[in-house]
């Protein structure tokens, strides 16, 4: 019986994987023209073989499949499982490999924190085998529709037909080969999952597979209103601006408008943050202000996302293929296709959006108005619930609390922290955005008001991660807090010392432009750093934990194959990568770590930590580059790990149980769960099923149970 059969295949539909929206693998399989051209295999490390057009399986490949040997191939689990299921089994013949039969290797590199394109990844690792270079020019001959010809019926389906162009055919099995070697070369310098992580990849498998449902009607519903109350916005702002704008879309156009009118500079641009501020400016005539104010409404929802829900919906009403596995450094997952991990934040005009649901259906826009106010914050909250319960079924929903306040604790040992989330937990005591709060403006914890209670979030969210004054202005603005309008309020609560030193600091850094004190005004940036400075000195344990896990990230480097350690948190440096061992016992991947030279902002030299990896520069391209492994970044990537590790515990127990999970957005675990089946109770407390790795942290989860998912 043989191990390992490598497998590659390439394919033909009429669906555009590379289309704006992004269609998906699923939906390109259900296409009735999608088709399998050629398909190349080895067994072991036995020579790659290539067969073409006659797709009927070969006997050798049969033979290992029905044997239950492992299927290894690039991104198998998302592409080849789908050409099994849609187009090798059901026309050609071939066995369809059973669930626990594949074998991902894009998974593995992604556990590694390895470039997910199979060429990049083959470059990274430096091999021998790289990638065919001709592959783009045989995909768009062979995989995409041709124009029609003379004589040919316009908009007839045509093909490049491997009969008629053998010798580029021959090109594209051999293409189809060469990935099958380079894939095999990149297996064998990977880490296999171990044991747990091979369950979280197979029920991530399942999960995409399952798909979640769509409210077709309710997409269509919110688009129309959407397009009526956007194009009534644009005739507005072409009156107002006496047609200079003729669509509130036009940003650069509107921004030398705005400027124009008021006669200085009000605005660098149009973004959400930028007009929020413009509109506090007392001195803008009112035409501009109002030209503000629909600029606000309009872009407060784009008919993209609803495009590209209409674009991935299979032909069974569901959207499949919405996770990636290890889609982060970390191991989080990140979203595909239509993104359900970037649904725009609810503004509360629509509290339920199933209440909603019949008023929405009417596409009225004057009748959305007058029940909850701006059709568009109406639009945008309800978007989420396009999402929803397949018909007899009900969606349980539920997020953990608080997951990376509680983890960063833990991790820490900041143990009256822990001993707050527990009391309030039990509904004893301040929660953790109070009791920030009053350490931050030196109150009892029941004392603090709602505007304090804000400011207490913002930093609870913002600081725990060694961050400093503009990282809690990020959060923030998040929030609408204006650190300006906390000046007073800080000033006449906060500790004397802590808020003399914050003066002397901006007195000192202003001078050079450095730590935020342009972007902010004084009085912004003062309250800014006391709100820094007595959440540390609240949080000395979280501090430590800082510097703790930036010295054993150095003493391991330092010291390559000895395992340095923090608390719970372990570093190794072995076969070129920095090893992060979390007290799950999984591992993150760093590559190339060094200790250099790094330039300080205030320009004095020091030695910091760098590796290399995937990171998004500017454009929102991810690139393979070396960038710092600071403190903020080091303790994020700890704390987020751990909270995703508790967070595939909680999908496997639930899982286990028998609740069909269809989606999970950063902490939060969605079902379509059959009528009659379980209880949201029952559904919570899996979810917090405490690993024993886990011993001592504190973990709740609040949950819902609707027809449609939402925020």
């Amino acid at each position: 019986m043989t191990d390992t059969l490598f497998l590659d295949i390439e394919t033909r539909s009429t669906v555009n994987l590379r289309a704006r929206p992004a269609p998906g693998a699923y939906r390109y399989f259900e296409c009735p023209h999608a088709d399998v051209l050629c398909a190349a295999w080895a067994i072991n490390d036995e020579p790659v073989q290539g067969i073409g057009r006659d797709m009927k399986c070969l006997p050798l490949v049969r033979e290992a499949i029905l044997d239950g040997v492992k299927v290894s191939g690039w991104n198998v689990g998302q592409f080849e499982k789908i050409a099994f299921k849609k187009v090798l089994g059901p026309r050609y013949g071939w066995p369809v490999p059973k669930d626990d039969q594949w074998d991902d290797t894009m998974a593995q590199a992604a556990a590694m924190a390895l470039p997910l394109a199979l060429g990049m990844c083959a470059e990274v690792l430096g091999l021998d085998e790289q990638k065919d270079k001709e592959g783009t020019r045989l995909i768009n001959k062979f995989s995409k529709p041709r124009r029609a010809r003379k004589g040919e019926v316009p908009g007839t389906i045509l093909w490049n037909e491997p009969e008629a162009h053998r010798e580029d055919f021959d090109r594209f099995i051999e293409y189809c080969r060469t990935d099958v070697e380079v894939e095999r070369a990149i297996k064998n310098k990977l880490v296999p999952l171990s044991e747990t992580e091979r369950r979280v990849w197979l029920l991530d498998m399942a999960i995409n597979e399952r798909g979640l449902y769509l409210d077709r009607q309710l997409v269509d519903a919110l688009e129309s209103i959407a397009e009526q109350t956007r194009a009534q916005l644009d005739r507005e702002m072409a009156e107002v601006t006496r047609w200079e704008i003729t669509a509130c879309s036009q940003a650069s156009a509107l921004t030398n408008w705005i400027n124009g009118e008021c006669a200085f500079k009000l605005v660098d641009g149009v973004s959400a943050n930028e007009v929020d501020a413009a509109l506090k400016s007392p001195d803008i005539p009112p035409h501009v202000r109002r030209a503000l104010e629909l600029r606000q409404m309009a872009a407060k929802t784009s008919t993209a996302k609803l495009d590209s829900l209409k674009a991935t919906v299979c032909e069974n009403g569901r959207i499949s293929g919405l996770m990636q596995y290890h889609g982060a450094s970390t191991g989080r997952w990140a979203g595909r296709l239509s993104q359900p991990h970037n649904m725009p934040r609810g503004t509360g005009t629509v509290p339920d959006p199933d209440r909603a649901r019949p008023h929405l259906l009417k596409r009225d826009p004057e009748l959305i108005n007058m029940l909850y106010g701006n059709p568009l914050f109406a639009v945008s909250d309800c978007l989420r619930a396009c999402f929803s319960a397949s018909p007899g079924n009900r969606l349980f929903v539920a997020d953990y609390s608080s997951i990376e306040g509680r983890v960063t604790a833990w991790l820490a040992g900041e143990d009256w922290k822990l001993e707050v989330f527990r009391k309030n937990d039990r509904g004893e005591g301040p929660g953790a955005y109070e009791t920030a709060a009053a350490g931050i403006y030196n109150v009892p914890a029941d004392k603090v008001s709602k505007a304090q209670r804000q400011v207490g979030k913002a930093a609870e969210l913002g600081l725990g991660f060694a961050g400093g004054v503009m990282a809690f202005k990020a959060m923030a603005d998040i929030y609408r807090v204006d650190m300006a309008e906390a000046y007073d309020p800080i000033r006449e609560t906060a500790d004397p010392t802590v808020f003399e030193k914050a003066i002397e600091s901006h007195e000192r850094w202003s001078e050079e432009g450095l730590f935020g004190t342009e972007a902010l005004s004084r009085e912004a940036w003062i309250a800014s750093e006391v709100t820094k400075v007595a959440w540390r000195l609240k949080h000395p344990a979280i501090v430590e934990l800082w510097d703790g896990l930036e010295t054993a990230i150095k003493d391991a480097i330092h010291e390559p194959g000895t395992i340095c350690s923090y608390g719970r948190v372990s570093y190794l440096v072995r076969r070129g990568f920095l090893w992060c061992r979390l007290p799950s016992g999984r591992c993150l991947a760093y590559g190339k770590p060094r200790i250099e030279d790094q330039k300080t902002p205030w320009g004095s030299a020091t030695k910091g930590v760098t590796v290399v990896g995937m990171k998004t520069v500017k454009g929102g391209a991810a690139k393979w580059m070396r960038y710092p492994l600071n403190k903020s970044v080091i303790v994020e990537n700890v704390v987020q790990a751990v909270a995703r590790d508790l967070l595939a515990h909680g999908l496997l127990k639930l899982d286990e149980a028998g609740y069909p999970l269809v989606l999970h957005v950063h902490d939060e675990a969605v079902a379509d769960v059959p009528e009659g089946f379980g209880s949201l109770a029952h559904y919570e407390s899996l979810l917090c099923d405490l690993p024993e790795w886990a011993a001592g942290l504190p973990l709740v989860a609040e949950g819902y149970e609707a027809q449609s998912y939402r925020k």
